[in-house]
């Protein structure tokens, strides 16, 4: 729930409105918002598991430019065994690119499109991915009219008086995704994906854990009590909250711990398959280097890399048990690659 691009030198600065004063980081050098490992290139996709392929395509293009660029089929067994909650076999994938970064579809079982269950603010793990839009274009409505079970009270995105409104609502699978609503932006597209939301107990160790993975500190951190706008959005009265936001060229990141009501441990480490967002993929071009570098620092990958229409990826685990990928392209076509959706303009800064 953050003020996304209206002018990006604003967008830590205002990252979050809040009914408390924010606790900002010492504001970076121009270069800093975008550094990273020379390695790390951005994120490549957000993939999320689905129970229905197809039903979830026809969904989202019911609101969203939303461009299938590949479908193809893999076998599930050449994961690592701890990466799968059910039986390996063959799954549907579809690639999808989004004028900010593409999006991975997986169907795990193809014998069953049995919708997960609903998933929550509150996490643990990846809770959403924010599409932006503008007021006179707006994907609320769209999404809306395709039939997105809306999370956030009122008949309206909740708007907090500066230009931009807010809503959560939950797509076929119960996936959620959030909708940000801006009368000025800085993008000429219909709609785009400006963020994606990681909830975890222990926001400093998260925060300190992608710190080590970009190579830079999170740009601003606030926190939320007492807001009644808050309280709206998430359909939850009491929110007690606090928050930090990184940056890589073409994705924003967002990181929230709830105290009220609190996040959650995970019970165990997250899996594939599980229906929902099960990791962010980060594009690389050294992929040796990057695993080395990070398992030097302590972090645990699950399995050996494995390789995917021209793609060498690795699996491993933030401090959560969440998952995260790092992804080298070795063959495949350049038009797989983010280096097209590099898209927030230094300059601007």
């Amino acid at each position: 729930m953050y003020r996304a691009i209206v002018l990006p030198a604003l967008l830590f600065a205002t990252a979050c409105t809040t009914d408390t004063t924010p606790q900002a980081a010492p504001s970076p050098e121009p270069d800093q918002v975008f550094a990273s490992t020379p390695s790390i290139k951005g994120v490549r996709y957000v993939m999320s598991s689905v129970s229905d392929i197809d039903r979830t395509i026809a969904f989202y293009q019911q609101a969203v430019d939303y461009e299938v660029v590949k479908r193809y089929r893999i076998d599930s067994a050449q994961f690592a065994p701890a990466l799968l909650s059910g039986t390996p076999g063959p799954a549907e994938v579809a690639l999808i690119k989004t004028p900010t970064v593409f999006l991975k579809l997986v169907d795990f079982d193809l014998h069953s499109d049995v919708a997960g269950a609903p998933g929550s603010i509150t996490g643990p793990g990846y809770t959403h991915i924010c599409f932006q839009s503008q007021t006179n274009n707006s994907a609320y409505t769209k999404f809306e009219s395709a039939g997105l079970s809306m999370i956030t009270r009122g008949d309206g995105p909740a708007d907090r008086g500066y230009g931009t409104a807010y809503a959560y609502g939950t797509d076929l699978d119960g996936t959620m995704i959030e909708l940000e609503v801006q009368e000025q932006t800085r993008r000429d597209d219909e709609a785009w994906i400006g963020h994606v939301a990681n909830a975890t107990p222990d926001l400093d160790r998260m925060l300190s854990f992608y710190e080590l993975l970009l190579g830079y500190p999170a740009h601003n951190r606030a926190e939320i009590s007492g807001s009644a706008w808050a309280d709206s959005v998430g359909d939850i009265d009491g929110l007690v909250m606090k928050g930090g936001w990184s940056m890589v060229p073409n994705l924003g990141l967002e990181f929230w711990q709830f105290d009220a009501p609190p996040t959650s441990e995970r019970a165990a480490a997250a899996t594939l398959d599980t229906i929902g967002y099960a990791y962010v993929a980060f594009e690389v071009s050294d992929l040796t280097a990057e695993i080395s570098r990070l398992e030097r620092s302590g972090v645990k990958f699950a399995g050996d890399p494995v390789e995917e229409e021209g793609w060498i990826i690795v699996f491993g685990y933030d401090p959560d048990g969440t998952l995260f990928s790092l992804q080298q392209n070795v063959s495949a076509d350049a038009s797989e690659s983010i280096d097209d959706l590099l898209w927030l303009d230094r300059s601007a800064l």
